[in-house]
């Protein structure tokens, strides 16, 4: 097993990409570099599609979606990630995610992750690490979720899970509007069903933060009406779909037992995740730059 505290390969980087994409609907569209005004959002069409997808998700105490992403990542390899959400909200707050993760070269992956009032514990295993299974405790993932909120980022477990914060996919429609001239398609259904297509270009002015992933030029995304759930996503590079996400299943009020949210380590034994050095050099780099562009001090540090 390879240490280094820094990304371990072209391969790993792809991975932690693409599982971020699945898992937590992270903005992998959001590759500029800083962030472009908000569009006015409260008097136009496009904001109220996101005002009428955000009413539905204040109503929601549990979900369970299951998500399929194609797509490329660096240098042009293609990627096919299937996996399964499950929120849990109010007295008992939890999150679990199920990542598996293929790429055209025949690597594979598998991330899994839960977090609950107890911290996170996450299973990774792929060729560029091998298997680990770690435990966060609640101070490490407070400290994480405040960093995530300063750097805008999610590139880490407990940095920010939008989908599960946003289960019907409110907060990728404002994210994407940041990047893209979303406006209303003419098209209004999909595979039978009554909704809404939303379509764009590319914002001009800005620039590519990460060389690594491709750069869409125009998206398209399409929001259910019955539920008012965003349920597909194409990011499009010239005629090239580069990035595409589909909400094969969605499932909401219903009961998710406490078992869902314990991770299998599949015999590996679990470790405190301060206990391994190339995950743990990775946290204390982003909690330093939290530091440094806040000017405060991490949570788990304060009187």
């Amino acid at each position: 097993m390879r240490l280094e505290s820094e990304p371990m390969s072209t391969n790993r980087t792809a991975i932690r990409a693409c599982g971020v994409v699945l898992a937590a609907m992270a903005p992998a569209w959001a590759q500029e570099a800083g962030k472009p005004a908000t569009p006015p959002a409260q008097s136009d069409a496009i904001g109220k599609i996101v005002a009428a997808i955000q009413a539905a998700e204040k109503d929601l105490q549990s979900a369970r979606i299951e998500i399929a992403t194609t797509g490329l990542c660096a240098p042009g390899i293609e990627f096919q990630t299937r996996g399964v959400l499950h929120v849990l909200r109010g007295a008992q707050p939890a999150i679990h995610t199920l990542v598996e993760i293929s790429f055209g070269d025949g690597i594979k992956a598998t991330m899994e992750s839960a977090q609950t009032t107890s911290g996170i514990t996450h299973y990774e295993d792929h060729p560029a690490i091998g298997a680990i299974h770690l435990h966060f405790e609640p101070s490490i993932v407070s400290d994480l979720e405040w960093a995530g909120t300063v750097l805008d980022e999610a590139k880490l477990p407990g940095m920010g899970d939008r989908r599960a914060k946003a289960p019907l996919g409110s907060a990728m429609v404002t994210e994407l509007r940041r990047h893209f001239e979303v406006q209303l398609d003419a098209r209004t259904e999909r595979n039978g069903e009554a909704g809404q297509w939303l379509a764009g270009k590319r914002r001009s002015g800005l620039e590519d933060a990460d060389p690594e992933l491709p750069l869409a030029d125009r998206v398209e995304l399409f929001v259910r009406q019955r539920d008012h759930a965003l349920v597909e996503m194409k990011q499009w590079q010239g005629d090239k779909v580069v990035q595409h996400i589909v909400v094969e299943k969605l499932e909401c009020g219903l009961e998710i037992p406490a078992s869902k949210f314990l991770v299998d380590g599949r015999g590996q034994p679990q470790r405190e995740v301060d206990q391994y050095k190339p995950m743990w050099d990775q946290i204390e780099k982003v909690l330093l730059q939290a530091e440094t562009e806040s000017g405060e001090v991490r949570p788990s540090k304060r009187k």
